[in-house]
């Protein structure tokens, strides 16, 4: 046994020794051979495994050892009994649990007595730990099972039925869940020992290492709704450490060589500040605690977080390797200081501003992306209407540059929506610049600054600028015309058909206006005909041969027949923060909201459009079917739903421009289901008459020259869907 604890736990060791080492302590302590006078020395040792972690370059490695360990305290609860235990179970969390904890219903200090109720709590918090917050399911599970051996063998654990009930197999399963709901949840039992216990753990190890924005959420949402109690502790313990960190940091070097050594072992203690990753969670757990306790911060800590920013740009923190995480924490943590009641100057807020200028201009999306949702709740809140012109102005003639990055562009494309209805002085200019870039005709710079993300973008901010806001007559043209261009995007480059990001962006914020339409908000269009012109777009893009383009036209169509588009929050998450949905399960959960009829509303033949999307969901439903039937199944009901409307002469021209790309497409399946689905709706002589007197109407209309980019695109489908029509 001595050389076992002497060979494998050691410094010097590998994670295999470890493990090995935790492993060979669970099968001799199962077998009784792990003599309770050996517990005072193995304690320690298990404590620290159950945080193993080995550095190794940008990724870490130890979890087999933290499930070992987790095996070994399943192993402790099923060998000995309680009286055994109970004396040492308290070394299992010294090294991280302070002397004083809150017991449920009353407020305790330990002093010696009751050890056995307090040796019992902190070995349920430690290994509660690794059960909510730990990064691999594997090890939040066994952590569980540890828990759960605990509570049942040794029975005087305090809430354990309920954090037994809470932290399970299944309710651990997502990391996502486990730390913002789960964690939470075990943070309400008792008298606030068990939210201490974890905040301090989130503080001291998890926020400076993966995915700290994660963290310093779960970090927020156990600070939600504090007692008194833990708002003292907040200001008191929490936020100075985080600040002492971030400043500590300022202070250490910052080019990137701080990142940790290859091999180097966290097994006990908090991982080392000074580096990248602790000044990193530090800004994002002062952001996180900001957003939640805005006015309850105490005034010494909401000047420290006011300057922090500052302070981080004097020490030069956004220079070297990871610099880059840094900005977009400190992006986020202005957006959170601008959206308190916090007092601060007008210099201050000009100050952040410079910021934030920086910050959009970088190459970085991400940092972008933070840059304008910052500038967003500092526009609103805290900009005098002079200084949003003064804004405004420097982003319009940063893009009347022919010099300026792409980059750059991006960025002041972006910035520009966020300002909002901060522009109504200058809104018009705005948007004839927004169309300039969305359309990418008329750059400064020619075709050099052609580029599909910031005509995306364009989209987007046109959309959050326009929608919900009272326009005149010429900026609702300037809108419309925006939007008509967009959908007409098909730029290819060497990714692909890279105008198919802009169409999507185009559906999108197309689809919000005409819900406005729907729901007589705002803009109001000047008549019906213009919502039946936004209409045939969706539907052409709905029967175009990119599965993802016809599938989100056709999740749109079926929500906004429903009356149920979010605006373009939706759009927005998608584009800037990757986060993907499901328009057609969307509209399926939502219920149908009555419309109001109004100029611009309902478009033409709305009650067909309506009909052919209501009769499509009754016809797609499947008993019990497997992946790749339910697949073909939506990709054939989209044409089948849409296809008859070739029947209404005010859809048929769309419809048949955009179902002949597909029908004389390369993509087999496409061509498949498109093909069957046209050739379903020429079943009379009139049907095939009218359809082919429209395909000689785009015969007429379509260049025939070689240097026409949408002659190229169309004519040869065009002339592959008329040979199948013959």
């Amino acid at each position: 046994m001595a050389r076992l604890l002497e060979r494998c736990f050691s410094f010097r060791e590998t994670d295999k020794a470890w493990h090995g080492g935790c492993l060979a302590l669970a099968e001799l302590t199962r077998r009784g051979l792990l003599l309770p006078e050996r517990l005072s020395t193995v304690m320690p040792l298990v404590c620290q495994a159950l945080h193993f972690e080995q550095v190794s370059g940008n990724f870490t490695s130890g979890q087999h050892v933290r499930d070992a360990a987790c095996y070994v305290c399943w192993a402790f609860a099923r060998a000995y009994a309680p009286d055994v235990l109970q004396p040492y179970v308290v070394n299992l969390a010294s090294a991280l649990i302070q002397a004083s904890v809150i017991m449920p219903g009353r407020a305790w200090h330990w002093d010696g007595r009751d050890r056995g109720s307090f040796n019992n709590l902190v070995n349920l918090i430690e290994i509660e730990k690794v059960a909510v917050f730990d990064r691999e399911i594997n090890c939040r599970r066994a952590a569980a099972a540890a828990v759960q051996e605990n509570v049942g063998r040794q029975g005087t654990f305090p809430d354990g039925i309920e954090v037994v009930t809470i932290a399970d197999y299944w309710t651990l399963s997502g990391r996502r869940q486990a730390y913002l709901e789960v964690a939470p949840k075990i943070a309400m039992l008792g008298n606030g020992g068990y939210r201490k216990a974890l905040m301090e753990h989130l503080v001291d190890r998890k926020l400076s290492h993966q995915e700290p924005w994660r963290k310093a959420q779960a970090l927020a949402k156990l600070a939600q709704d504090p007692s008194e109690e833990t708002l003292d502790f907040l200001n008191s313990t929490v936020l100075p450490r985080l600040l002492a960190r971030a400043n500590d940091a300022t202070n250490g070097t910052s080019n990137g060589t701080s990142n940790g050594t290859s091999g180097a072992h966290c097994v006990a203690g908090a991982p080392p500040t000074g580096t990248v990753q602790a000044r990193h969670g530090a800004v994002e757990g002062a952001a996180a605690l900001t957003e939640v306790m805005k006015d309850k911060v105490s005034a010494e800590n909401q000047t420290q977080i006011r300057n922090l920013v500052p302070a981080l740009e004097k020490a030069r923190a956004y220079r070297g390797r990871g610099g880059e995480v840094i900005r977009q924490a400190a992006c986020r943590l202005l957006g959170r200081i601008a959206d308190t009641n916090w007092t601060f100057k007008e210099a201050t807020a000009t100050r952040y501003l410079q910021t934030l200028d920086e910050c959009a201009r970088h190459t970085t999306e991400s940092i972008q992306v933070a840059a304008a949702e910052a500038l967003k709740v500092l526009a609103e809140k805290r900009f005098k209407e002079e200084l949003v012109l003064k804004c405004a102005e420097n982003y319009l003639q940063g893009l009347q540059k022919p010099d300026e990055t792409i980059a750059a562009r991006r960025g002041y494309t972006l910035c520009l929506g966020a300002l909002g209805v901060q522009l109504r002085q200058v809104r018009c200019q705005v948007l004839q610049v927004l169309r300039r870039e969305a359309l990418g005709e008329g750059l400064p710079g020619g075709k050099d600054q052609e580029d599909p993300t910031t005509r995306q973008y364009a989209v987007l901010s046109l959309g959050r600028l326009c929608i919900g806001s009272e326009l005149s007559d010429f900026d609702v043209s300037v809108f419309l015309t925006a939007l008509e261009g967009a959908m007409r995007d098909y730029a290819t480059d060497r990714r692909g058909d890279v105008g198919s990001w802009v169409r999507e962006v185009a559906m999108e914020v197309s689809a919000a206006l005409l819900q406005q339409q729907r729901a007589a908000g705002l803009p109001r269009l000047a008549n019906a005909e213009s919502s039946t012109k936004l209409m045939a777009q969706l539907l052409q893009q709905g029967v175009e041969k990119i599965d993802r383009l016809r599938e989100r036209a056709y999740g749109l169509l079926r929500m906004l027949c429903n009356g149920q588009i979010d605006g373009i929050r939706h759009a927005y998450q998608r584009v800037l923060h990757g986060e993907a949905y499901d328009a057609v399960s969307l509209a399926d959960s939502l219920p149908v909201e009555a419309s109001s009829s109004s100029s611009s509303w309902p478009p033409s033949e709305i009650e067909t459009i309506s009909g052919c999307l209501a009769k499509s969901r009754e016809t797609t439903l499947i008993a019990e079917p497997t992946k790749a039937e339910l697949q073909a199944a939506h990709d054939a009901a989209v044409f089948d739903a849409l296809t008859p409307l070739i029947a209404t002469p005010t859809y048929r021209p769309a419809l048949l421009k955009g179902i002949v790309v597909s029908v004389g497409g390369i993509t087999e399946h496409t061509a498949k289901d498109a093909k069957r689905a046209l050739l379903r709706q020429l079943n009379t002589d009139a049907a095939r008459s009218e359809v082919c007197s429209e395909l000689m109407h785009l015969f007429d209309t379509t260049s025939l020259k070689d240097s026409d980019p949408e002659a190229k695109r169309f004519m040869a489908p065009l002339l592959n869907t008329v040979g199948i029509l013959l």
